[in-house]
């Protein structure tokens, strides 16, 4: 299907392009947000991409001016795009969207009057453009080093390395708590902190950005390919890491340091235990930064929490039930660091802790596991599903057992391919007499998380029983 673009024109009289992709259009906006006036004020967070935007500057923006290559290795596939002006390969993670004309002087140019043209502004195609995200955090000093010296020179080429490099034969020393650990200010040991604080005022200290990341990417470290460039033919290096979530392939700029037991609960049992009940930033940045609940996970991962999940199907972690006094003399009694005893049992928590999670679709006991292991074995016999790796193949599972529910399968009897594997099937019945399929790109199975399955198959269960009881009360009046 694709995209379509469209002319919209702005209360000033002047237009934008949005876009339509596939079956996501440009948001409707009513009388209210059509009326509301926009001011110099009014911040970022009023407005906001379409889907219809995102997916189509993630997809065919991307296809057209990032010269996507896809690698199949041992450890995994994955697509990669260039970026032309700092000459990097980025996995999709890695990407955000950006506007090329700074969003307040676009909106300026155009005369925005009212909240709706406010959204229709940010959207406009036209002015919308990938980068790294790297580059896009630190555009002032990305543009100021581009600018000023050249693609070409050494000030340029060390600002790229220095956030894109990675030395995959060197030795990246590991963090050393007995010397690596950062020292608290008076400052911090002084001042009060509260659950409710948040993460307000928290960072990572400087030796986990550091040496702990690196040592962290050194672990995560799966395998590098050779990208082609687009114009040159060159061949370039790209080294590939895994996500500790979801065990996606992804470049370094595309990982996040992530806490595994999610902060905030770590942060309301420490609450419980201390002494009156009190405790300090020091000791609040000191949980913070506890290496051993920390790991780099995917950008995606990181925001959406898709690892964390709920009783609602929205990944969240829920809080295991306490020992009595299993945080008992966590804290020290002059307020200071994190006594050893307490960032012990932070360790063990972290390692020991089991989120209250509703069962996967891979589990045996979801009520939709058995078109998960009907799929699972019948990939297990194509030599597609053969040359997959272990979590590629429970991804195109997982992707089959979706699409075989959704086109009202009872069963999957086989999974077979098209001519040029581009697309699985699930199929009941004979394949060569009557039947009816599902089906999917492969290259959406392959990397069609448990998580996002789960998501989805719980979405058609609900959809499809409602059609169900839609039906029932037709029938009954």
């Amino acid at each position: 299907m694709g995209h379509t673009f469209e002319q919209e024109n702005l209360s000033s009289g002047k237009q934008v392009t949005l876009v339509s992709w596939e079956d996501e259009s440009p948001t409707q906006h009513g009388p209210k947000l059509q009326k509301k006036p926009w001011k110099d004020s009014d911040t970022r967070s009023s407005v906001g991409f379409y889907d219809s935007t995102v997916e189509y500057m993630r997809n065919d923006w991307a296809a057209k001016h990032m010269t996507p290559q896809g690698f199949e290795t041992p450890k995994g596939n994955v697509m990669l795009y260039h970026n032309k002006s700092s000459n990097t390969w980025h996995s999709t993670d890695a990407l955000d969207i950006d506007h090329v004309k700074p969003w307040k002087e676009h909106f300026d140019a155009l005369g925005v009057k009212t909240h709706a043209d406010a959204h229709k502004a940010y959207n406009d195609v036209s002015n919308l453009r990938m980068l790294p995200a790297v580059v896009n955090r630190a555009r002032d000093s990305a543009d100021n080093v581009y600018n000023t010296y050249g693609a070409d020179s050494p000030q340029w080429k060390q600002w790229v390395s220095e956030r894109f490099g990675f030395d995959a034969k060197a030795d990246h020393p590991s963090f050393d708590d007995s010397t690596d650990l950062a020292r608290r200010t008076k400052t911090t040991m002084e001042k009060g902190w509260e659950p409710d604080d948040g993460r307000k005022g928290l960072s990572f200290d400087a030796a986990v950005v550091g040496k702990w990341y690196e040592s962290q990417l050194q672990k995560q470290y799966a395998c590098t390919v050779e990208a082609t460039h687009p114009t040159s033919g060159a061949k370039q290096e790209v080294h590939l890491f895994r996500c500790a979530a979801s065990g996606q392939l992804c470049t370094r700029d595309a990982l996040d340091i992530d806490h595994e037991l999610p902060f905030e609960i770590l942060a309301k049992a420490m609450m419980k235990h201390t002494q009156d009940g009190t405790a300090t930033k020091a000791n609040a940045l000191d949980a913070y930064n506890e290496t051993s609940n920390l790991r780099l996970v995917g950008r995606s991962v990181n925001s959406s929490h898709e690892f964390e999940l709920n009783e609602q199907m929205e990944f969240r972690d829920k809080e295991k039930p306490e020992r009595r006094n299993e945080f008992k003399g966590w804290l020290v009694d002059d307020g200071g660091q994190l006594s050893d005893s307490m960032r012990q049992q932070i360790r063990e928590l972290a390692r020991t802790y089991e989120p209250g999670r509703p069962i996967l679709l891979k589990d045996a006991d979801h009520p939709d596991n058995r078109f998960y292991t009907l799929a699972m074995n019948g990939l297990s016999k194509t030599d597609i599903g053969q040359k997959m790796s272990g979590p590629e193949r429970e991804n195109a599972a997982g992707a089959l057992a979706v699409v075989a529910k959704g086109a009202n399968l009872s069963s999957i009897d086989v999974i077979t391919r098209n001519h040029d594997g581009s697309t699985l099937f699930a199929v009941q019945g004979d394949i060569k007499g009557a039947h009816t399929y599902g089906m999917v790109a492969t290259s959406v199975a392959v990397n069609y998380s448990m998580a996002q399955a789960t998501q989805d198959m719980a979405k058609l269960t609900a959809t499809q029983q409602n059609q169900q009881q839609t039906t029932v009360k037709h029938m009954s009046q």
